[in-house]
Parts: C-alpha cells; structure tokens; sequence
C-alpha cells in the first residue's frame, strides 16, 4: 500500500471518529413514577452540573453532551421525589458507547429504565433494543 493510500486511510477514519463525536450523545429522561409524583433531577459530570430540573407526571428533560474521545465519560443523575432520593449514572460510556447516541430513558420508583437507543448505522440500518432496567446506584 503506498504512503498516499494510507494517509488516505487514516484521514478517513479520523474524519469518521470526529463526525461520530461531534454529532454528540443525546439523553432524556422522562417521569414514569405514577400516583401524579413530580420528579426533580439533577445531572453532573466531572465538567459539567446541570442543574436541577422539575419533571412533571408524564413529563421529560434533555439534554446532550460530547463524549471524551479517549473514553471515560461520565454523566451521573440524582432524581428526587416525595422523600426519596436517588442516584445513576445516567451515561457511562464504557459501558454505553456501543449502544448509540440517544438514550431514552424512563424512571419508576424501582429504577430506571432505557426504553430505546439509536443506535450505528450497520448496513443502513439502525439497530435498535428492548427496554432495559436498572437498580439505583448502591
């Protein structure tokens, strides 16, 4: 392969690295606890708070963000409701990376739940999965 075609290369998965971080990672979390309870949440990363945010029944809050290109990224959440206080990591990219760039989250009393991602194109199709649930951080 001559130098031309691999600096060719390189630039092409360069490009297509800075196109997949400069698009960003979109989250939103929505209220599902039920018995018309307010939810407010507040998220933070070692750059960035937030701030909090009041989530109405049935409601959401989103936000985005961009993620470290050297991995590690990490956006956490406290959610508050009647006298319970709770805590997740809301994105955590080694453990979310692969999943896509948009996460919809929905959060029950018991934890919360990602009811869908965006996920890569991969044949010119996104791929898509079921709901997953969490526990609240110990």
């Amino acid at each position: 392969m001559s130098p031309l075609t691999r600096y060719f290369l390189f630039l092409c998965v360069l490009m297509c690295l800075l196109m997949d971080n400069a698009l960003g990672v979109q989250v939103r979390v929505s209220n599902d606890l039920g018995n018309n309870v307010d939810l407010t949440v507040h998220c933070k990363s070692g750059d960035d708070d937030l701030g909090p945010h009041l989530i109405r029944p049935k409601g959401s809050y989103s936000f985005s963000f961009n993620t470290n290109f050297f991995g590690g990224t990490l956006f956490f959440c406290s959610f508050k409701w009647d006298k319970n206080i709770r805590h997740f990591d809301i994105y955590k990219q080694r453990r979310d990376y692969r999943k896509g760039d948009y996460f919809d989250y929905f959060v029950k009393q018991a934890g919360p739940c990602l009811a869908s991602t965006t996920g890569p194109v991969y044949f010119l199709k996104r791929i898509t999965h079921a709901p997953i649930c969490y526990s609240w951080n110990a």
